[in-house]
């Protein structure tokens, strides 16, 4: 396979190195082998600080790359053992990755369940897809649902959003008369009920059919239908134990289902291979324990065994001693320090010109490409300040003298400049040209634009082009292993004076922001990060959340942005369950807004389940009469309702009504909100004089309190029209919505998808009517 490598945009002795072609070279071939036979193993294995880890990140590279130039996307997954090993995490962070590729894992949630609920940590069974929701069109049907459901709350035409979901129907091949029943049932139901309504009607019109029909189209797999029934009683019957060693199984049956209806191909790589398998504690002492930590993967029930169609890329200090079927497939590479003459090229083709110097240091560096990187550091900072080349003394003889050094020759040339910058960009972790320039500048007196581009030039800086969305940009990161050796020594008032130069600078950058392009959302990420990292603090977390960051992942769900604001928000969650604080109030905050992203993106079983969550914890800590629990309570009405439950919807809006006036008023705009929430409810339940009444109500309550040109008061009138129409008293419908059209098209403007709304729903009234000229002519001008 040719394997086109993107070139580094800023050549270093360290890049020159991780880009060896020989262990890259095997990776692809055995990719090849993948393809084409199944699932193989490869491993790459030698000493710490060879480069092991870099080069697994190269190959990352290339297989982004490769999908850019391909058009093919590679699935691939990762796991650091060195972070942890227990079994669960793995799986769980295995699974967190997967999802974002849309794998979906039903038996293996149910399994954590029940093992979460014998060690007794709170856990809630997973909801299970109904039958008719694995029929793959159902699944287009339900995702084009998902969109109507977006374009009626925002006042689109129950016409328009039956049109997308008729589309849907009617790309299925090969069709089945209960195909067409619920073609011809959508066509002829849509515009005369609510969408929701009569997707919920249908499914269950079709599951009366659902057996034969299922068996003819040969959709479901018998065997992983009876796991899933029996699942639950087989769990219940279990000790903790043995679910524990079954998790993996039921991880396994989920990927392998997911691989199989998609035809996707998988490399999963593991890295620190060895943190697995050797033992750091004295109750794994022996031999036979230490063998067996690994068989969740390796073992014949193990994962390698069970998924697939997978490359597993496994690197490690140490050569894997397998023995049986996995041997034979297992190829093993060694990855040594450089030898002599390579090491003597590396530094020639740094700059090293003595040959004397170089074959010392090839010596001292036994051939360790970091050593060697921070050794022609030290070299060029030495020749900086002195009129000659350092002796092999001045390097020291281990690689945290060889860091010291390049400070001790800063502060040694009194170059008090070079050691702040170095400090500083130490701290800052991660940048660009322009946030070093800016918020350097703001806080280092002497700020230097030619020193710090000296210092971002040591070989232990790495530099990261950035390809986003036709933006692109250069970014810089600090070595972790050299940052963890400065970070101790640095000033404590330095390290507190970047951080708020951080904050206001970026708090300059996104004031007034409606909507970021692809390089502000790659800052916002920066900036969440760098807020992160220091946070030590469950309190100080949240704090920062509400007060930066909560609007702007509001402004990301609004504008569709959703894998950023989604990733946000997983960043401060992260932090959160690290101080094991995924129970406690803070939290529900995060909760609350991943809640309302999963139902924006359609997602509204995901939604209901983390919002439930929340709203739980907020009445366990705060009762359910405080207004952060009657928020919770409102936001959980809301998945309710998407999802059809209306009578629960509509039990828990009686409450978020009667508590807000309690403690609001009636004037309040969240009480008369809750006035037309309860409306909403009730037109679900087809109790539309009772909805009609109360929106009535809260149209005039809103012209009093927010005026007759805020979006609250066009929303309440706009479901006020609906009612009306649906009690068939379409002349009221028609003078408000054309009331309605007229604020849109003064507030929003003519191109805004408000006032498009607003037309469809004016010209649906029409048409009730039978004033079919005039509901053309707004069709045409929405056009």
């Amino acid at each position: 396979m040719a394997i086109v490598i993107r070139k580094p945009f800023r050549p270093s002795a360290t890049k020159e190195f991780i880009d060896r072609t020989e262990p890259r070279r095997a990776f692809w071939e055995r990719y090849t082998k993948m393809v084409s036979e199944g699932s193989t193993i490869i491993s790459f294995y030698g000493a710490g600080g060879v480069g092991k880890t870099a080069l697994l990140k190269k190959i990352e590279d290339e297989i982004k790359y490769r999908d850019e130039r391909t058009g093919k996307e590679c699935k691939y997954i990762k796991y650091d053992f060195s972070i942890g090993t227990d079994m669960r995490e793995v799986l769980k962070s295995f699974k967190f990755q997967l999802s974002a590729y849309g794998c979906k894992f039903p038996m293996f949630d149910v399994g954590n369940y029940y093992y979460s609920l014998k060690l007794g940590q709170d856990a809630k069974l997973p909801q299970e897809p109904t039958a008719i929701e694995q029929i793959p069109w159902v699944k287009t049907l339900k995702k084009n649902l998902s969109k109507a459901t977006m374009l009626t709350g925002n006042a689109m035409s129950m016409f328009n959003a039956t049109k997308i979901v008729f589309k849907a129907t009617t790309e299925i091949k090969g069709e089945h008369w209960l195909d067409i029943f619920l073609k011809l049932t959508l066509n002829g139901l849509g515009t005369f009920m609510p969408i929701v309504r009569t997707i919920t009607t249908l499914m269950s019109v079709a599951d009366m059919f659902l057996g034969d029909y299922l068996k003819n189209k040969g959709i479901l797999d018998e065997d992983h239908k009876t796991i899933r029934t029996e699942l639950n009683a087989r769990c219940q019957d279990r000790d903790p134990i043995a679910i524990y060693e079954y998790l993996p199984t039921l991880f396994a049956m989920d990927v392998t289902d997911w691989m199989q209806e998609t035809g996707n191909k998988l490399v999963v790589f593991l890295d620190n291979y060895e943190s697995l398998v050797n033992s750091t504690t004295t109750n794994l002492a022996t031999t036979e324990q230490l063998k067996r930590r690994d068989l969740w993967l390796r073992g014949s029930d193990g994962l390698m065994f069970m998924i697939p169609d997978t490359l597993w890329t496994i690197a490690g200090r140490n050569k894997l001693r397998w023995e049986g079927e996995l041997a034979d497939e297992l190829e093993q590479h060694l990855i040594q320090s450089l030898s002599p003459n390579d090491s003597d090229w590396f530094l020639q083709r740094a700059g090293i010109t003595n040959e004397n110097l170089r074959g010392k240091l090839v010596k001292l560096t036994e051939g360790y490409p970091i050593f060697l990187d921070l050794c022609i550091d030290v070299y060029f900072e030495y020749k900086r300040y002195h009129n000659n080349e350092p002796t092999i003394e001045e390097f020291g003889k281990k690689r945290e003298e060889v860091v010291k050094r390049i400070f001790l020759y800063l502060n040694a040339a009194g170059d008090d400049i070079a050691k702040d910058m170095l400090e500083f960009l130490c701290v800052l972790n991660f940048w660009t040209d322009e946030i070093a320039i800016n918020v350097g500048g703001a806080i280092l007196p002497s700020f230097s634009r030619n020193t710090y581009n000296r210092i971002k030039n040591f070989t232990f800086i790495q530099s990261k082009r950035v390809d986003n969305e036709n933006i692109p940009f250069t970014a810089f990161q600090f070595d972790k292993t050299i940052q963890s050796l400065l970070i101790p020594d640095c000033d404590e008032k330095l390290i507190e004076d970047i951080k708020n130069a951080v904050d206001k600078y970026f708090k300059d950058m996104f004031t007034d922001k409606k909507i970021f392009n692809a390089k502000e959302i790659f800052y916002l990420k920066l900036w969440t990060n760098f807020i992160v990292r220091f946070a030590n603090d469950a309190e100080k977390i949240l704090e920062q959340y509400k007060n930066i960051f909560s609007k702007k992942v509001s402004l990301l769900i609004n504008n569709a942005q959703f894998d950023a604001a989604e990733e946000i928000l997983k960043v401060f969650m992260a932090k959160l369950e690290s101080f094991n604080a995924t129970n406690r109030l803070s939290y529900t905050y995060f909760e609350i807004d991943l809640g309302w992203l999963k139902r924006t993106q359609g997602k509204y079983k995901e939604a209901c389940y983390i919002t439930n969550s929340a709203y739980n914890k907020r009445k366990r800590f705060l009762g359910e009469e405080n207004m952060d629990t009657v928020e919770a309570m409102h936001k959980l009405a809301i998945a309710l309702n998407d999802m059809s439950f209306n009578n629960g919807a509509l039990k828990l809006r009686e409450k978020v009504l009667a508590l807000r006036k309690k403690y609001l008023g009636e004037k309040n705009s969240d009480t008369i909100l809750a006035i037309n929430n309860l409306a909403v409810s009730l037109n679900s339940l087809a109790r539309h004089e009772e909805a009609a009444k109360l929106q009535k109500k809260a149209l005039t309550l809103s012209k009093k309190v927010n005026g007759n040109k805020n979006p609250d008061t066009i929303m309440i009138m706009n479901n006020l029209a609906i009612s009306l129409n649906n009690l068939g008293r379409h002349d009221e419908a028609i003078a408000i919505q054309k009331e309605n059209l007229t604020l849109c098209k003064e507030i929003f403007g003519d191109e805004h998808p408000n006032t498009f709304a607003a037309m469809n729903n004016l010209a649906l009234s029409l048409n009730n009517l039978g004033r079919h000229d005039e509901a053309i002519a707004i069709q045409k001008e929405n056009l």
